[in-house]
């Protein structure tokens, strides 16, 4: 039974999609046929899971590594990590990819919105207040996107139980994405020289919409054939690239400096504490986190 060794675990919008792409490219490694599994925040009972479902996502063919990524899954099952251990075995290795908060608010926003999950006309300044008003994590709401740049806690639980099986890169690292992706393979054990001629391309780009109607129809066909845009990704940029063409817009919604400093003011505690703890462990830190 081939389960996964390695788990991209968050966090959403800071490059997780690309990550993963990058990865799963590599004939070593096994990628999940769907990007996200969200196989383990959507447990029940921590105390009997099957696991058949979940094979169902590998088609492993021998493969060293063999890979999902959930980025859910940073705030969603910190409380219970030990049994990623007992299902998954103690081999287990996880990556976290960490975004200015502010920036990967705003990237949240424009993913919701292109998906049609908040209201057309509602700016990034509304959402805020809203996110504010609401002020805590509910479960599937759309609100949360404010809630979920608090890394500090969970990093915390997640740096105590994995130790040094666990990584931490930042979005700004994709900026030099093939030194970031031959440093991680050379720690996974595979073949870094991969990534001497790797196309890397950025995925998940967000980008705005004109017909409402036919946003719907194209959100509706991607969900469906999702498997088959994996399998096939030059395929899937090349027909994205097409549907934007004709349906797509550039976001007109920039971050005022009012909200950006409404922000910086609710992040700075939490950032202070993730500078101190990352700082202490010998991470190389951001520009957006050194300046906290």
């Amino acid at each position: 039974m081939a389960l996964p060794n390695l788990i991209i675990a968050g966090v959403n919008k800071a490059g997780t999609t690309s990550m993963h792409n990058y990865l799963s490219a590599h004939p070593d490694v096994c990628g999940a046929d769907v990007k996200e599994t969200f196989f383990w925040n959507r447990v029940e009972d921590w105390n009997n899971v099957r696991l058949d479902d979940y094979l169902k996502h590998f088609n492993h063919q021998g493969e060293k590594i063999i890979l999902e990524s959930t980025p859910r899954y940073f705030h969603d099952i910190a409380g219970n990590l030990k049994y990623l251990d007992q299902y998954l075995g103690t081999d287990l290795k996880i990556i976290l990819l960490l975004r200015d908060p502010v920036k990967r608010l705003h990237s949240f926003y424009k993913y919701k919105k292109r998906g049609l999950e908040i209201p057309d006309g509602e700016s990034f300044a509304e959402y805020v207040d809203k996110c504010l008003e609401q002020g805590v994590r509910l479960n599937k709401s759309v609100y949360n996107g404010l809630v979920d740049g608090l890394y500090f806690e969970d990093l915390v639980t997640w740096k105590d139980h994995f130790g040094a099986r666990m990584t931490i890169h930042f979005s700004d690292d994709l900026k030099n994405s093939k030194s970031m992706m031959m440093s991680i393979s050379e720690r996974l054990g595979i073949a870094s020289g991969f990534y001497e001629s790797f196309e890397f391309t950025r995925d998940n780009e967000s980008v705005d919409f004109k017909n409402p109607q036919l946003q719907s129809i194209g959100i509706s066909v991607f969900r469906r054939f999702q498997g088959f845009w994996n399998r096939s990704p030059k395929l899937k940029r090349w027909l994205t690239s097409f549907y934007h063409a004709i349906n797509g817009k550039p976001f007109d919604s920039d971050i005022s400096t009012e909200t950006e400093q409404k922000l910086k003011q609710y992040y700075q505690q939490d950032l202070s504490q993730v500078k101190g703890l990352l700082r202490h462990s010998g991470e190389k830190l951001p520009v957006w986190l050194e300046d906290q």
